[in-house]
This record gives C-alpha cells, sequence and structure tokens, in this order.
C-alpha cells in the first residue's frame, strides 16, 4: 500500500507485479482464509513545503528533478468501492491503512508544531485527512463489518489500542505485529 512519500501511480496501475511483492491500490480487498482485509493508503506529508521547495530548486538551477511530492498523496474517501464490498457479501475484519482515523493515537499534534508554523494550510488539511479515515471507519462500522482490527504506520510509533471492539495498531518503522484473533502476521 501506498504512503506519503509513494508515487500513487505505482499503486493505482499496478507497477510493481512480482509473486512476492505487489503495489496494490487503494480500496483492494485481500482474503487469507475466511478473513478480508480492506487496504488503503495514503497520507499527507507534513513535510510537504519542503519538499515542494526542493524540487521547485532543482528545476531552478537546472538539476535533475527527483520527484519528493505528489498532490494526490492523500488518502480519500471512495463510497462507489465500499458499496461494491457491502454488494458483494465481503465483511471486513481488518483495515491496513497508512494513516488512521482522528479517535485513534496519536491526538495531538505537539511534536509537529514546528512544521504546522511553516505551512499554513497543513493543520486544516490534518484535520480533513483524519475526518476522511472517520467517515470509512463509520462507514464500515454502520454497513456491519465485523472490524475486529486496523493496522497503520503513517506516525512512526508504537501504539496499539482498543476502542469500540476494534483494536487499532500502529506500527512502527519495520515493526511486525502478530494479530491473533485473524491467525496472521502482519
Amino acid at each position: 500500500m501506498r504512503g506519503n512519500h509513494d508515487d500513487p501511480d505505482y499503486f493505482s496501475n499496478g507497477k510493481i507485479d512480482f509473486p512476492l511483492m505487489k503495489t496494490l491500490p487503494d480500496y483492494s480487498v485481500l482474503r487469507f482464509s475466511d478473513k478480508y482485509f480492506l487496504c488503503i493508503g495514503g497520507a499527507i506529508s507534513i513535510d510537504r513545503k519542503y519538499r515542494q521547495e526542493k524540487m521547485w530548486l532543482d528545476k531552478s538551477k537546472g538539476r535533475t528533478i527527483r520527484p519528493l511530492y505528489w498532490e494526490n498523496e492523500t488518502a480519500i474517501f471512495n463510497g462507489d468501492a465500499l458499496d461494491e464490498i457491502s454488494k458483494n457479501g465481503i465483511k471486513i475484519d481488518c483495515v491496513i491503512s497508512h494513516t488512521c482515523p482522528s479517535f485513534c493515537f496519536p491526538v495531538s499534534k505537539s511534536s509537529i508544531e514546528c512544521w504546522l508554523s511553516e505551512d499554513p494550510e497543513l493543520d486544516s488539511d490534518l484535520i480533513l485527512e483524519r475526518a476522511t479515515m472517520d467517515k470509512i471507519y463509520t462507514r464500515l462500522v454502520d454497513d456491519g463489518h465485523p472490524l475486529k482490527n486496523w493496522v497503520y504506520a503513517h506516525f512512526h510509533g508504537s501504539n496499539t489500542e482498543s476502542i469500540n471492539g476494534t483494536n487499532f495498531s500502529m506500527l512502527n518503522i519495520v515493526e511486525i505485529k502478530e494479530i491473533r484473533t485473524l491467525n496472521l502476521i502482519i
């Protein structure tokens, strides 16, 4: 799944497709045994202004421009995809996403104050992003999915908490988590 520093085209167009490694489009559903996993990538880069300025500077100096930022990097709500999942009788047991709903850890922005001061729109964009994830969560719950686990990683830390019967697990870089209720290791 795509993170915030990944070219979305690699994922939407399946540019990497090997037997043991694939890029997955957003809203891909994976099935393992009798469990279904919904994959939703994307998030906002808190350092996006720096990345945009670096690309502009490279261009202005005639250097090769390495893509460091994509305008469409954030997660999106796709009601049609969720309709299709329900229409096909698929019941989602676990969401794997890059970011998470607003009520999940972390709920404070104290660790990114320097980025917020450099990017006037960042705070409101982050609020909208987490609200999008709230909308996805609410839709899954309202549609009766047996959502037991939600795994995300965007925040470079480790935390697990249970909220309304769902275990939300934030994974750190290269962290592996065993989800016993699903008998899988992610």
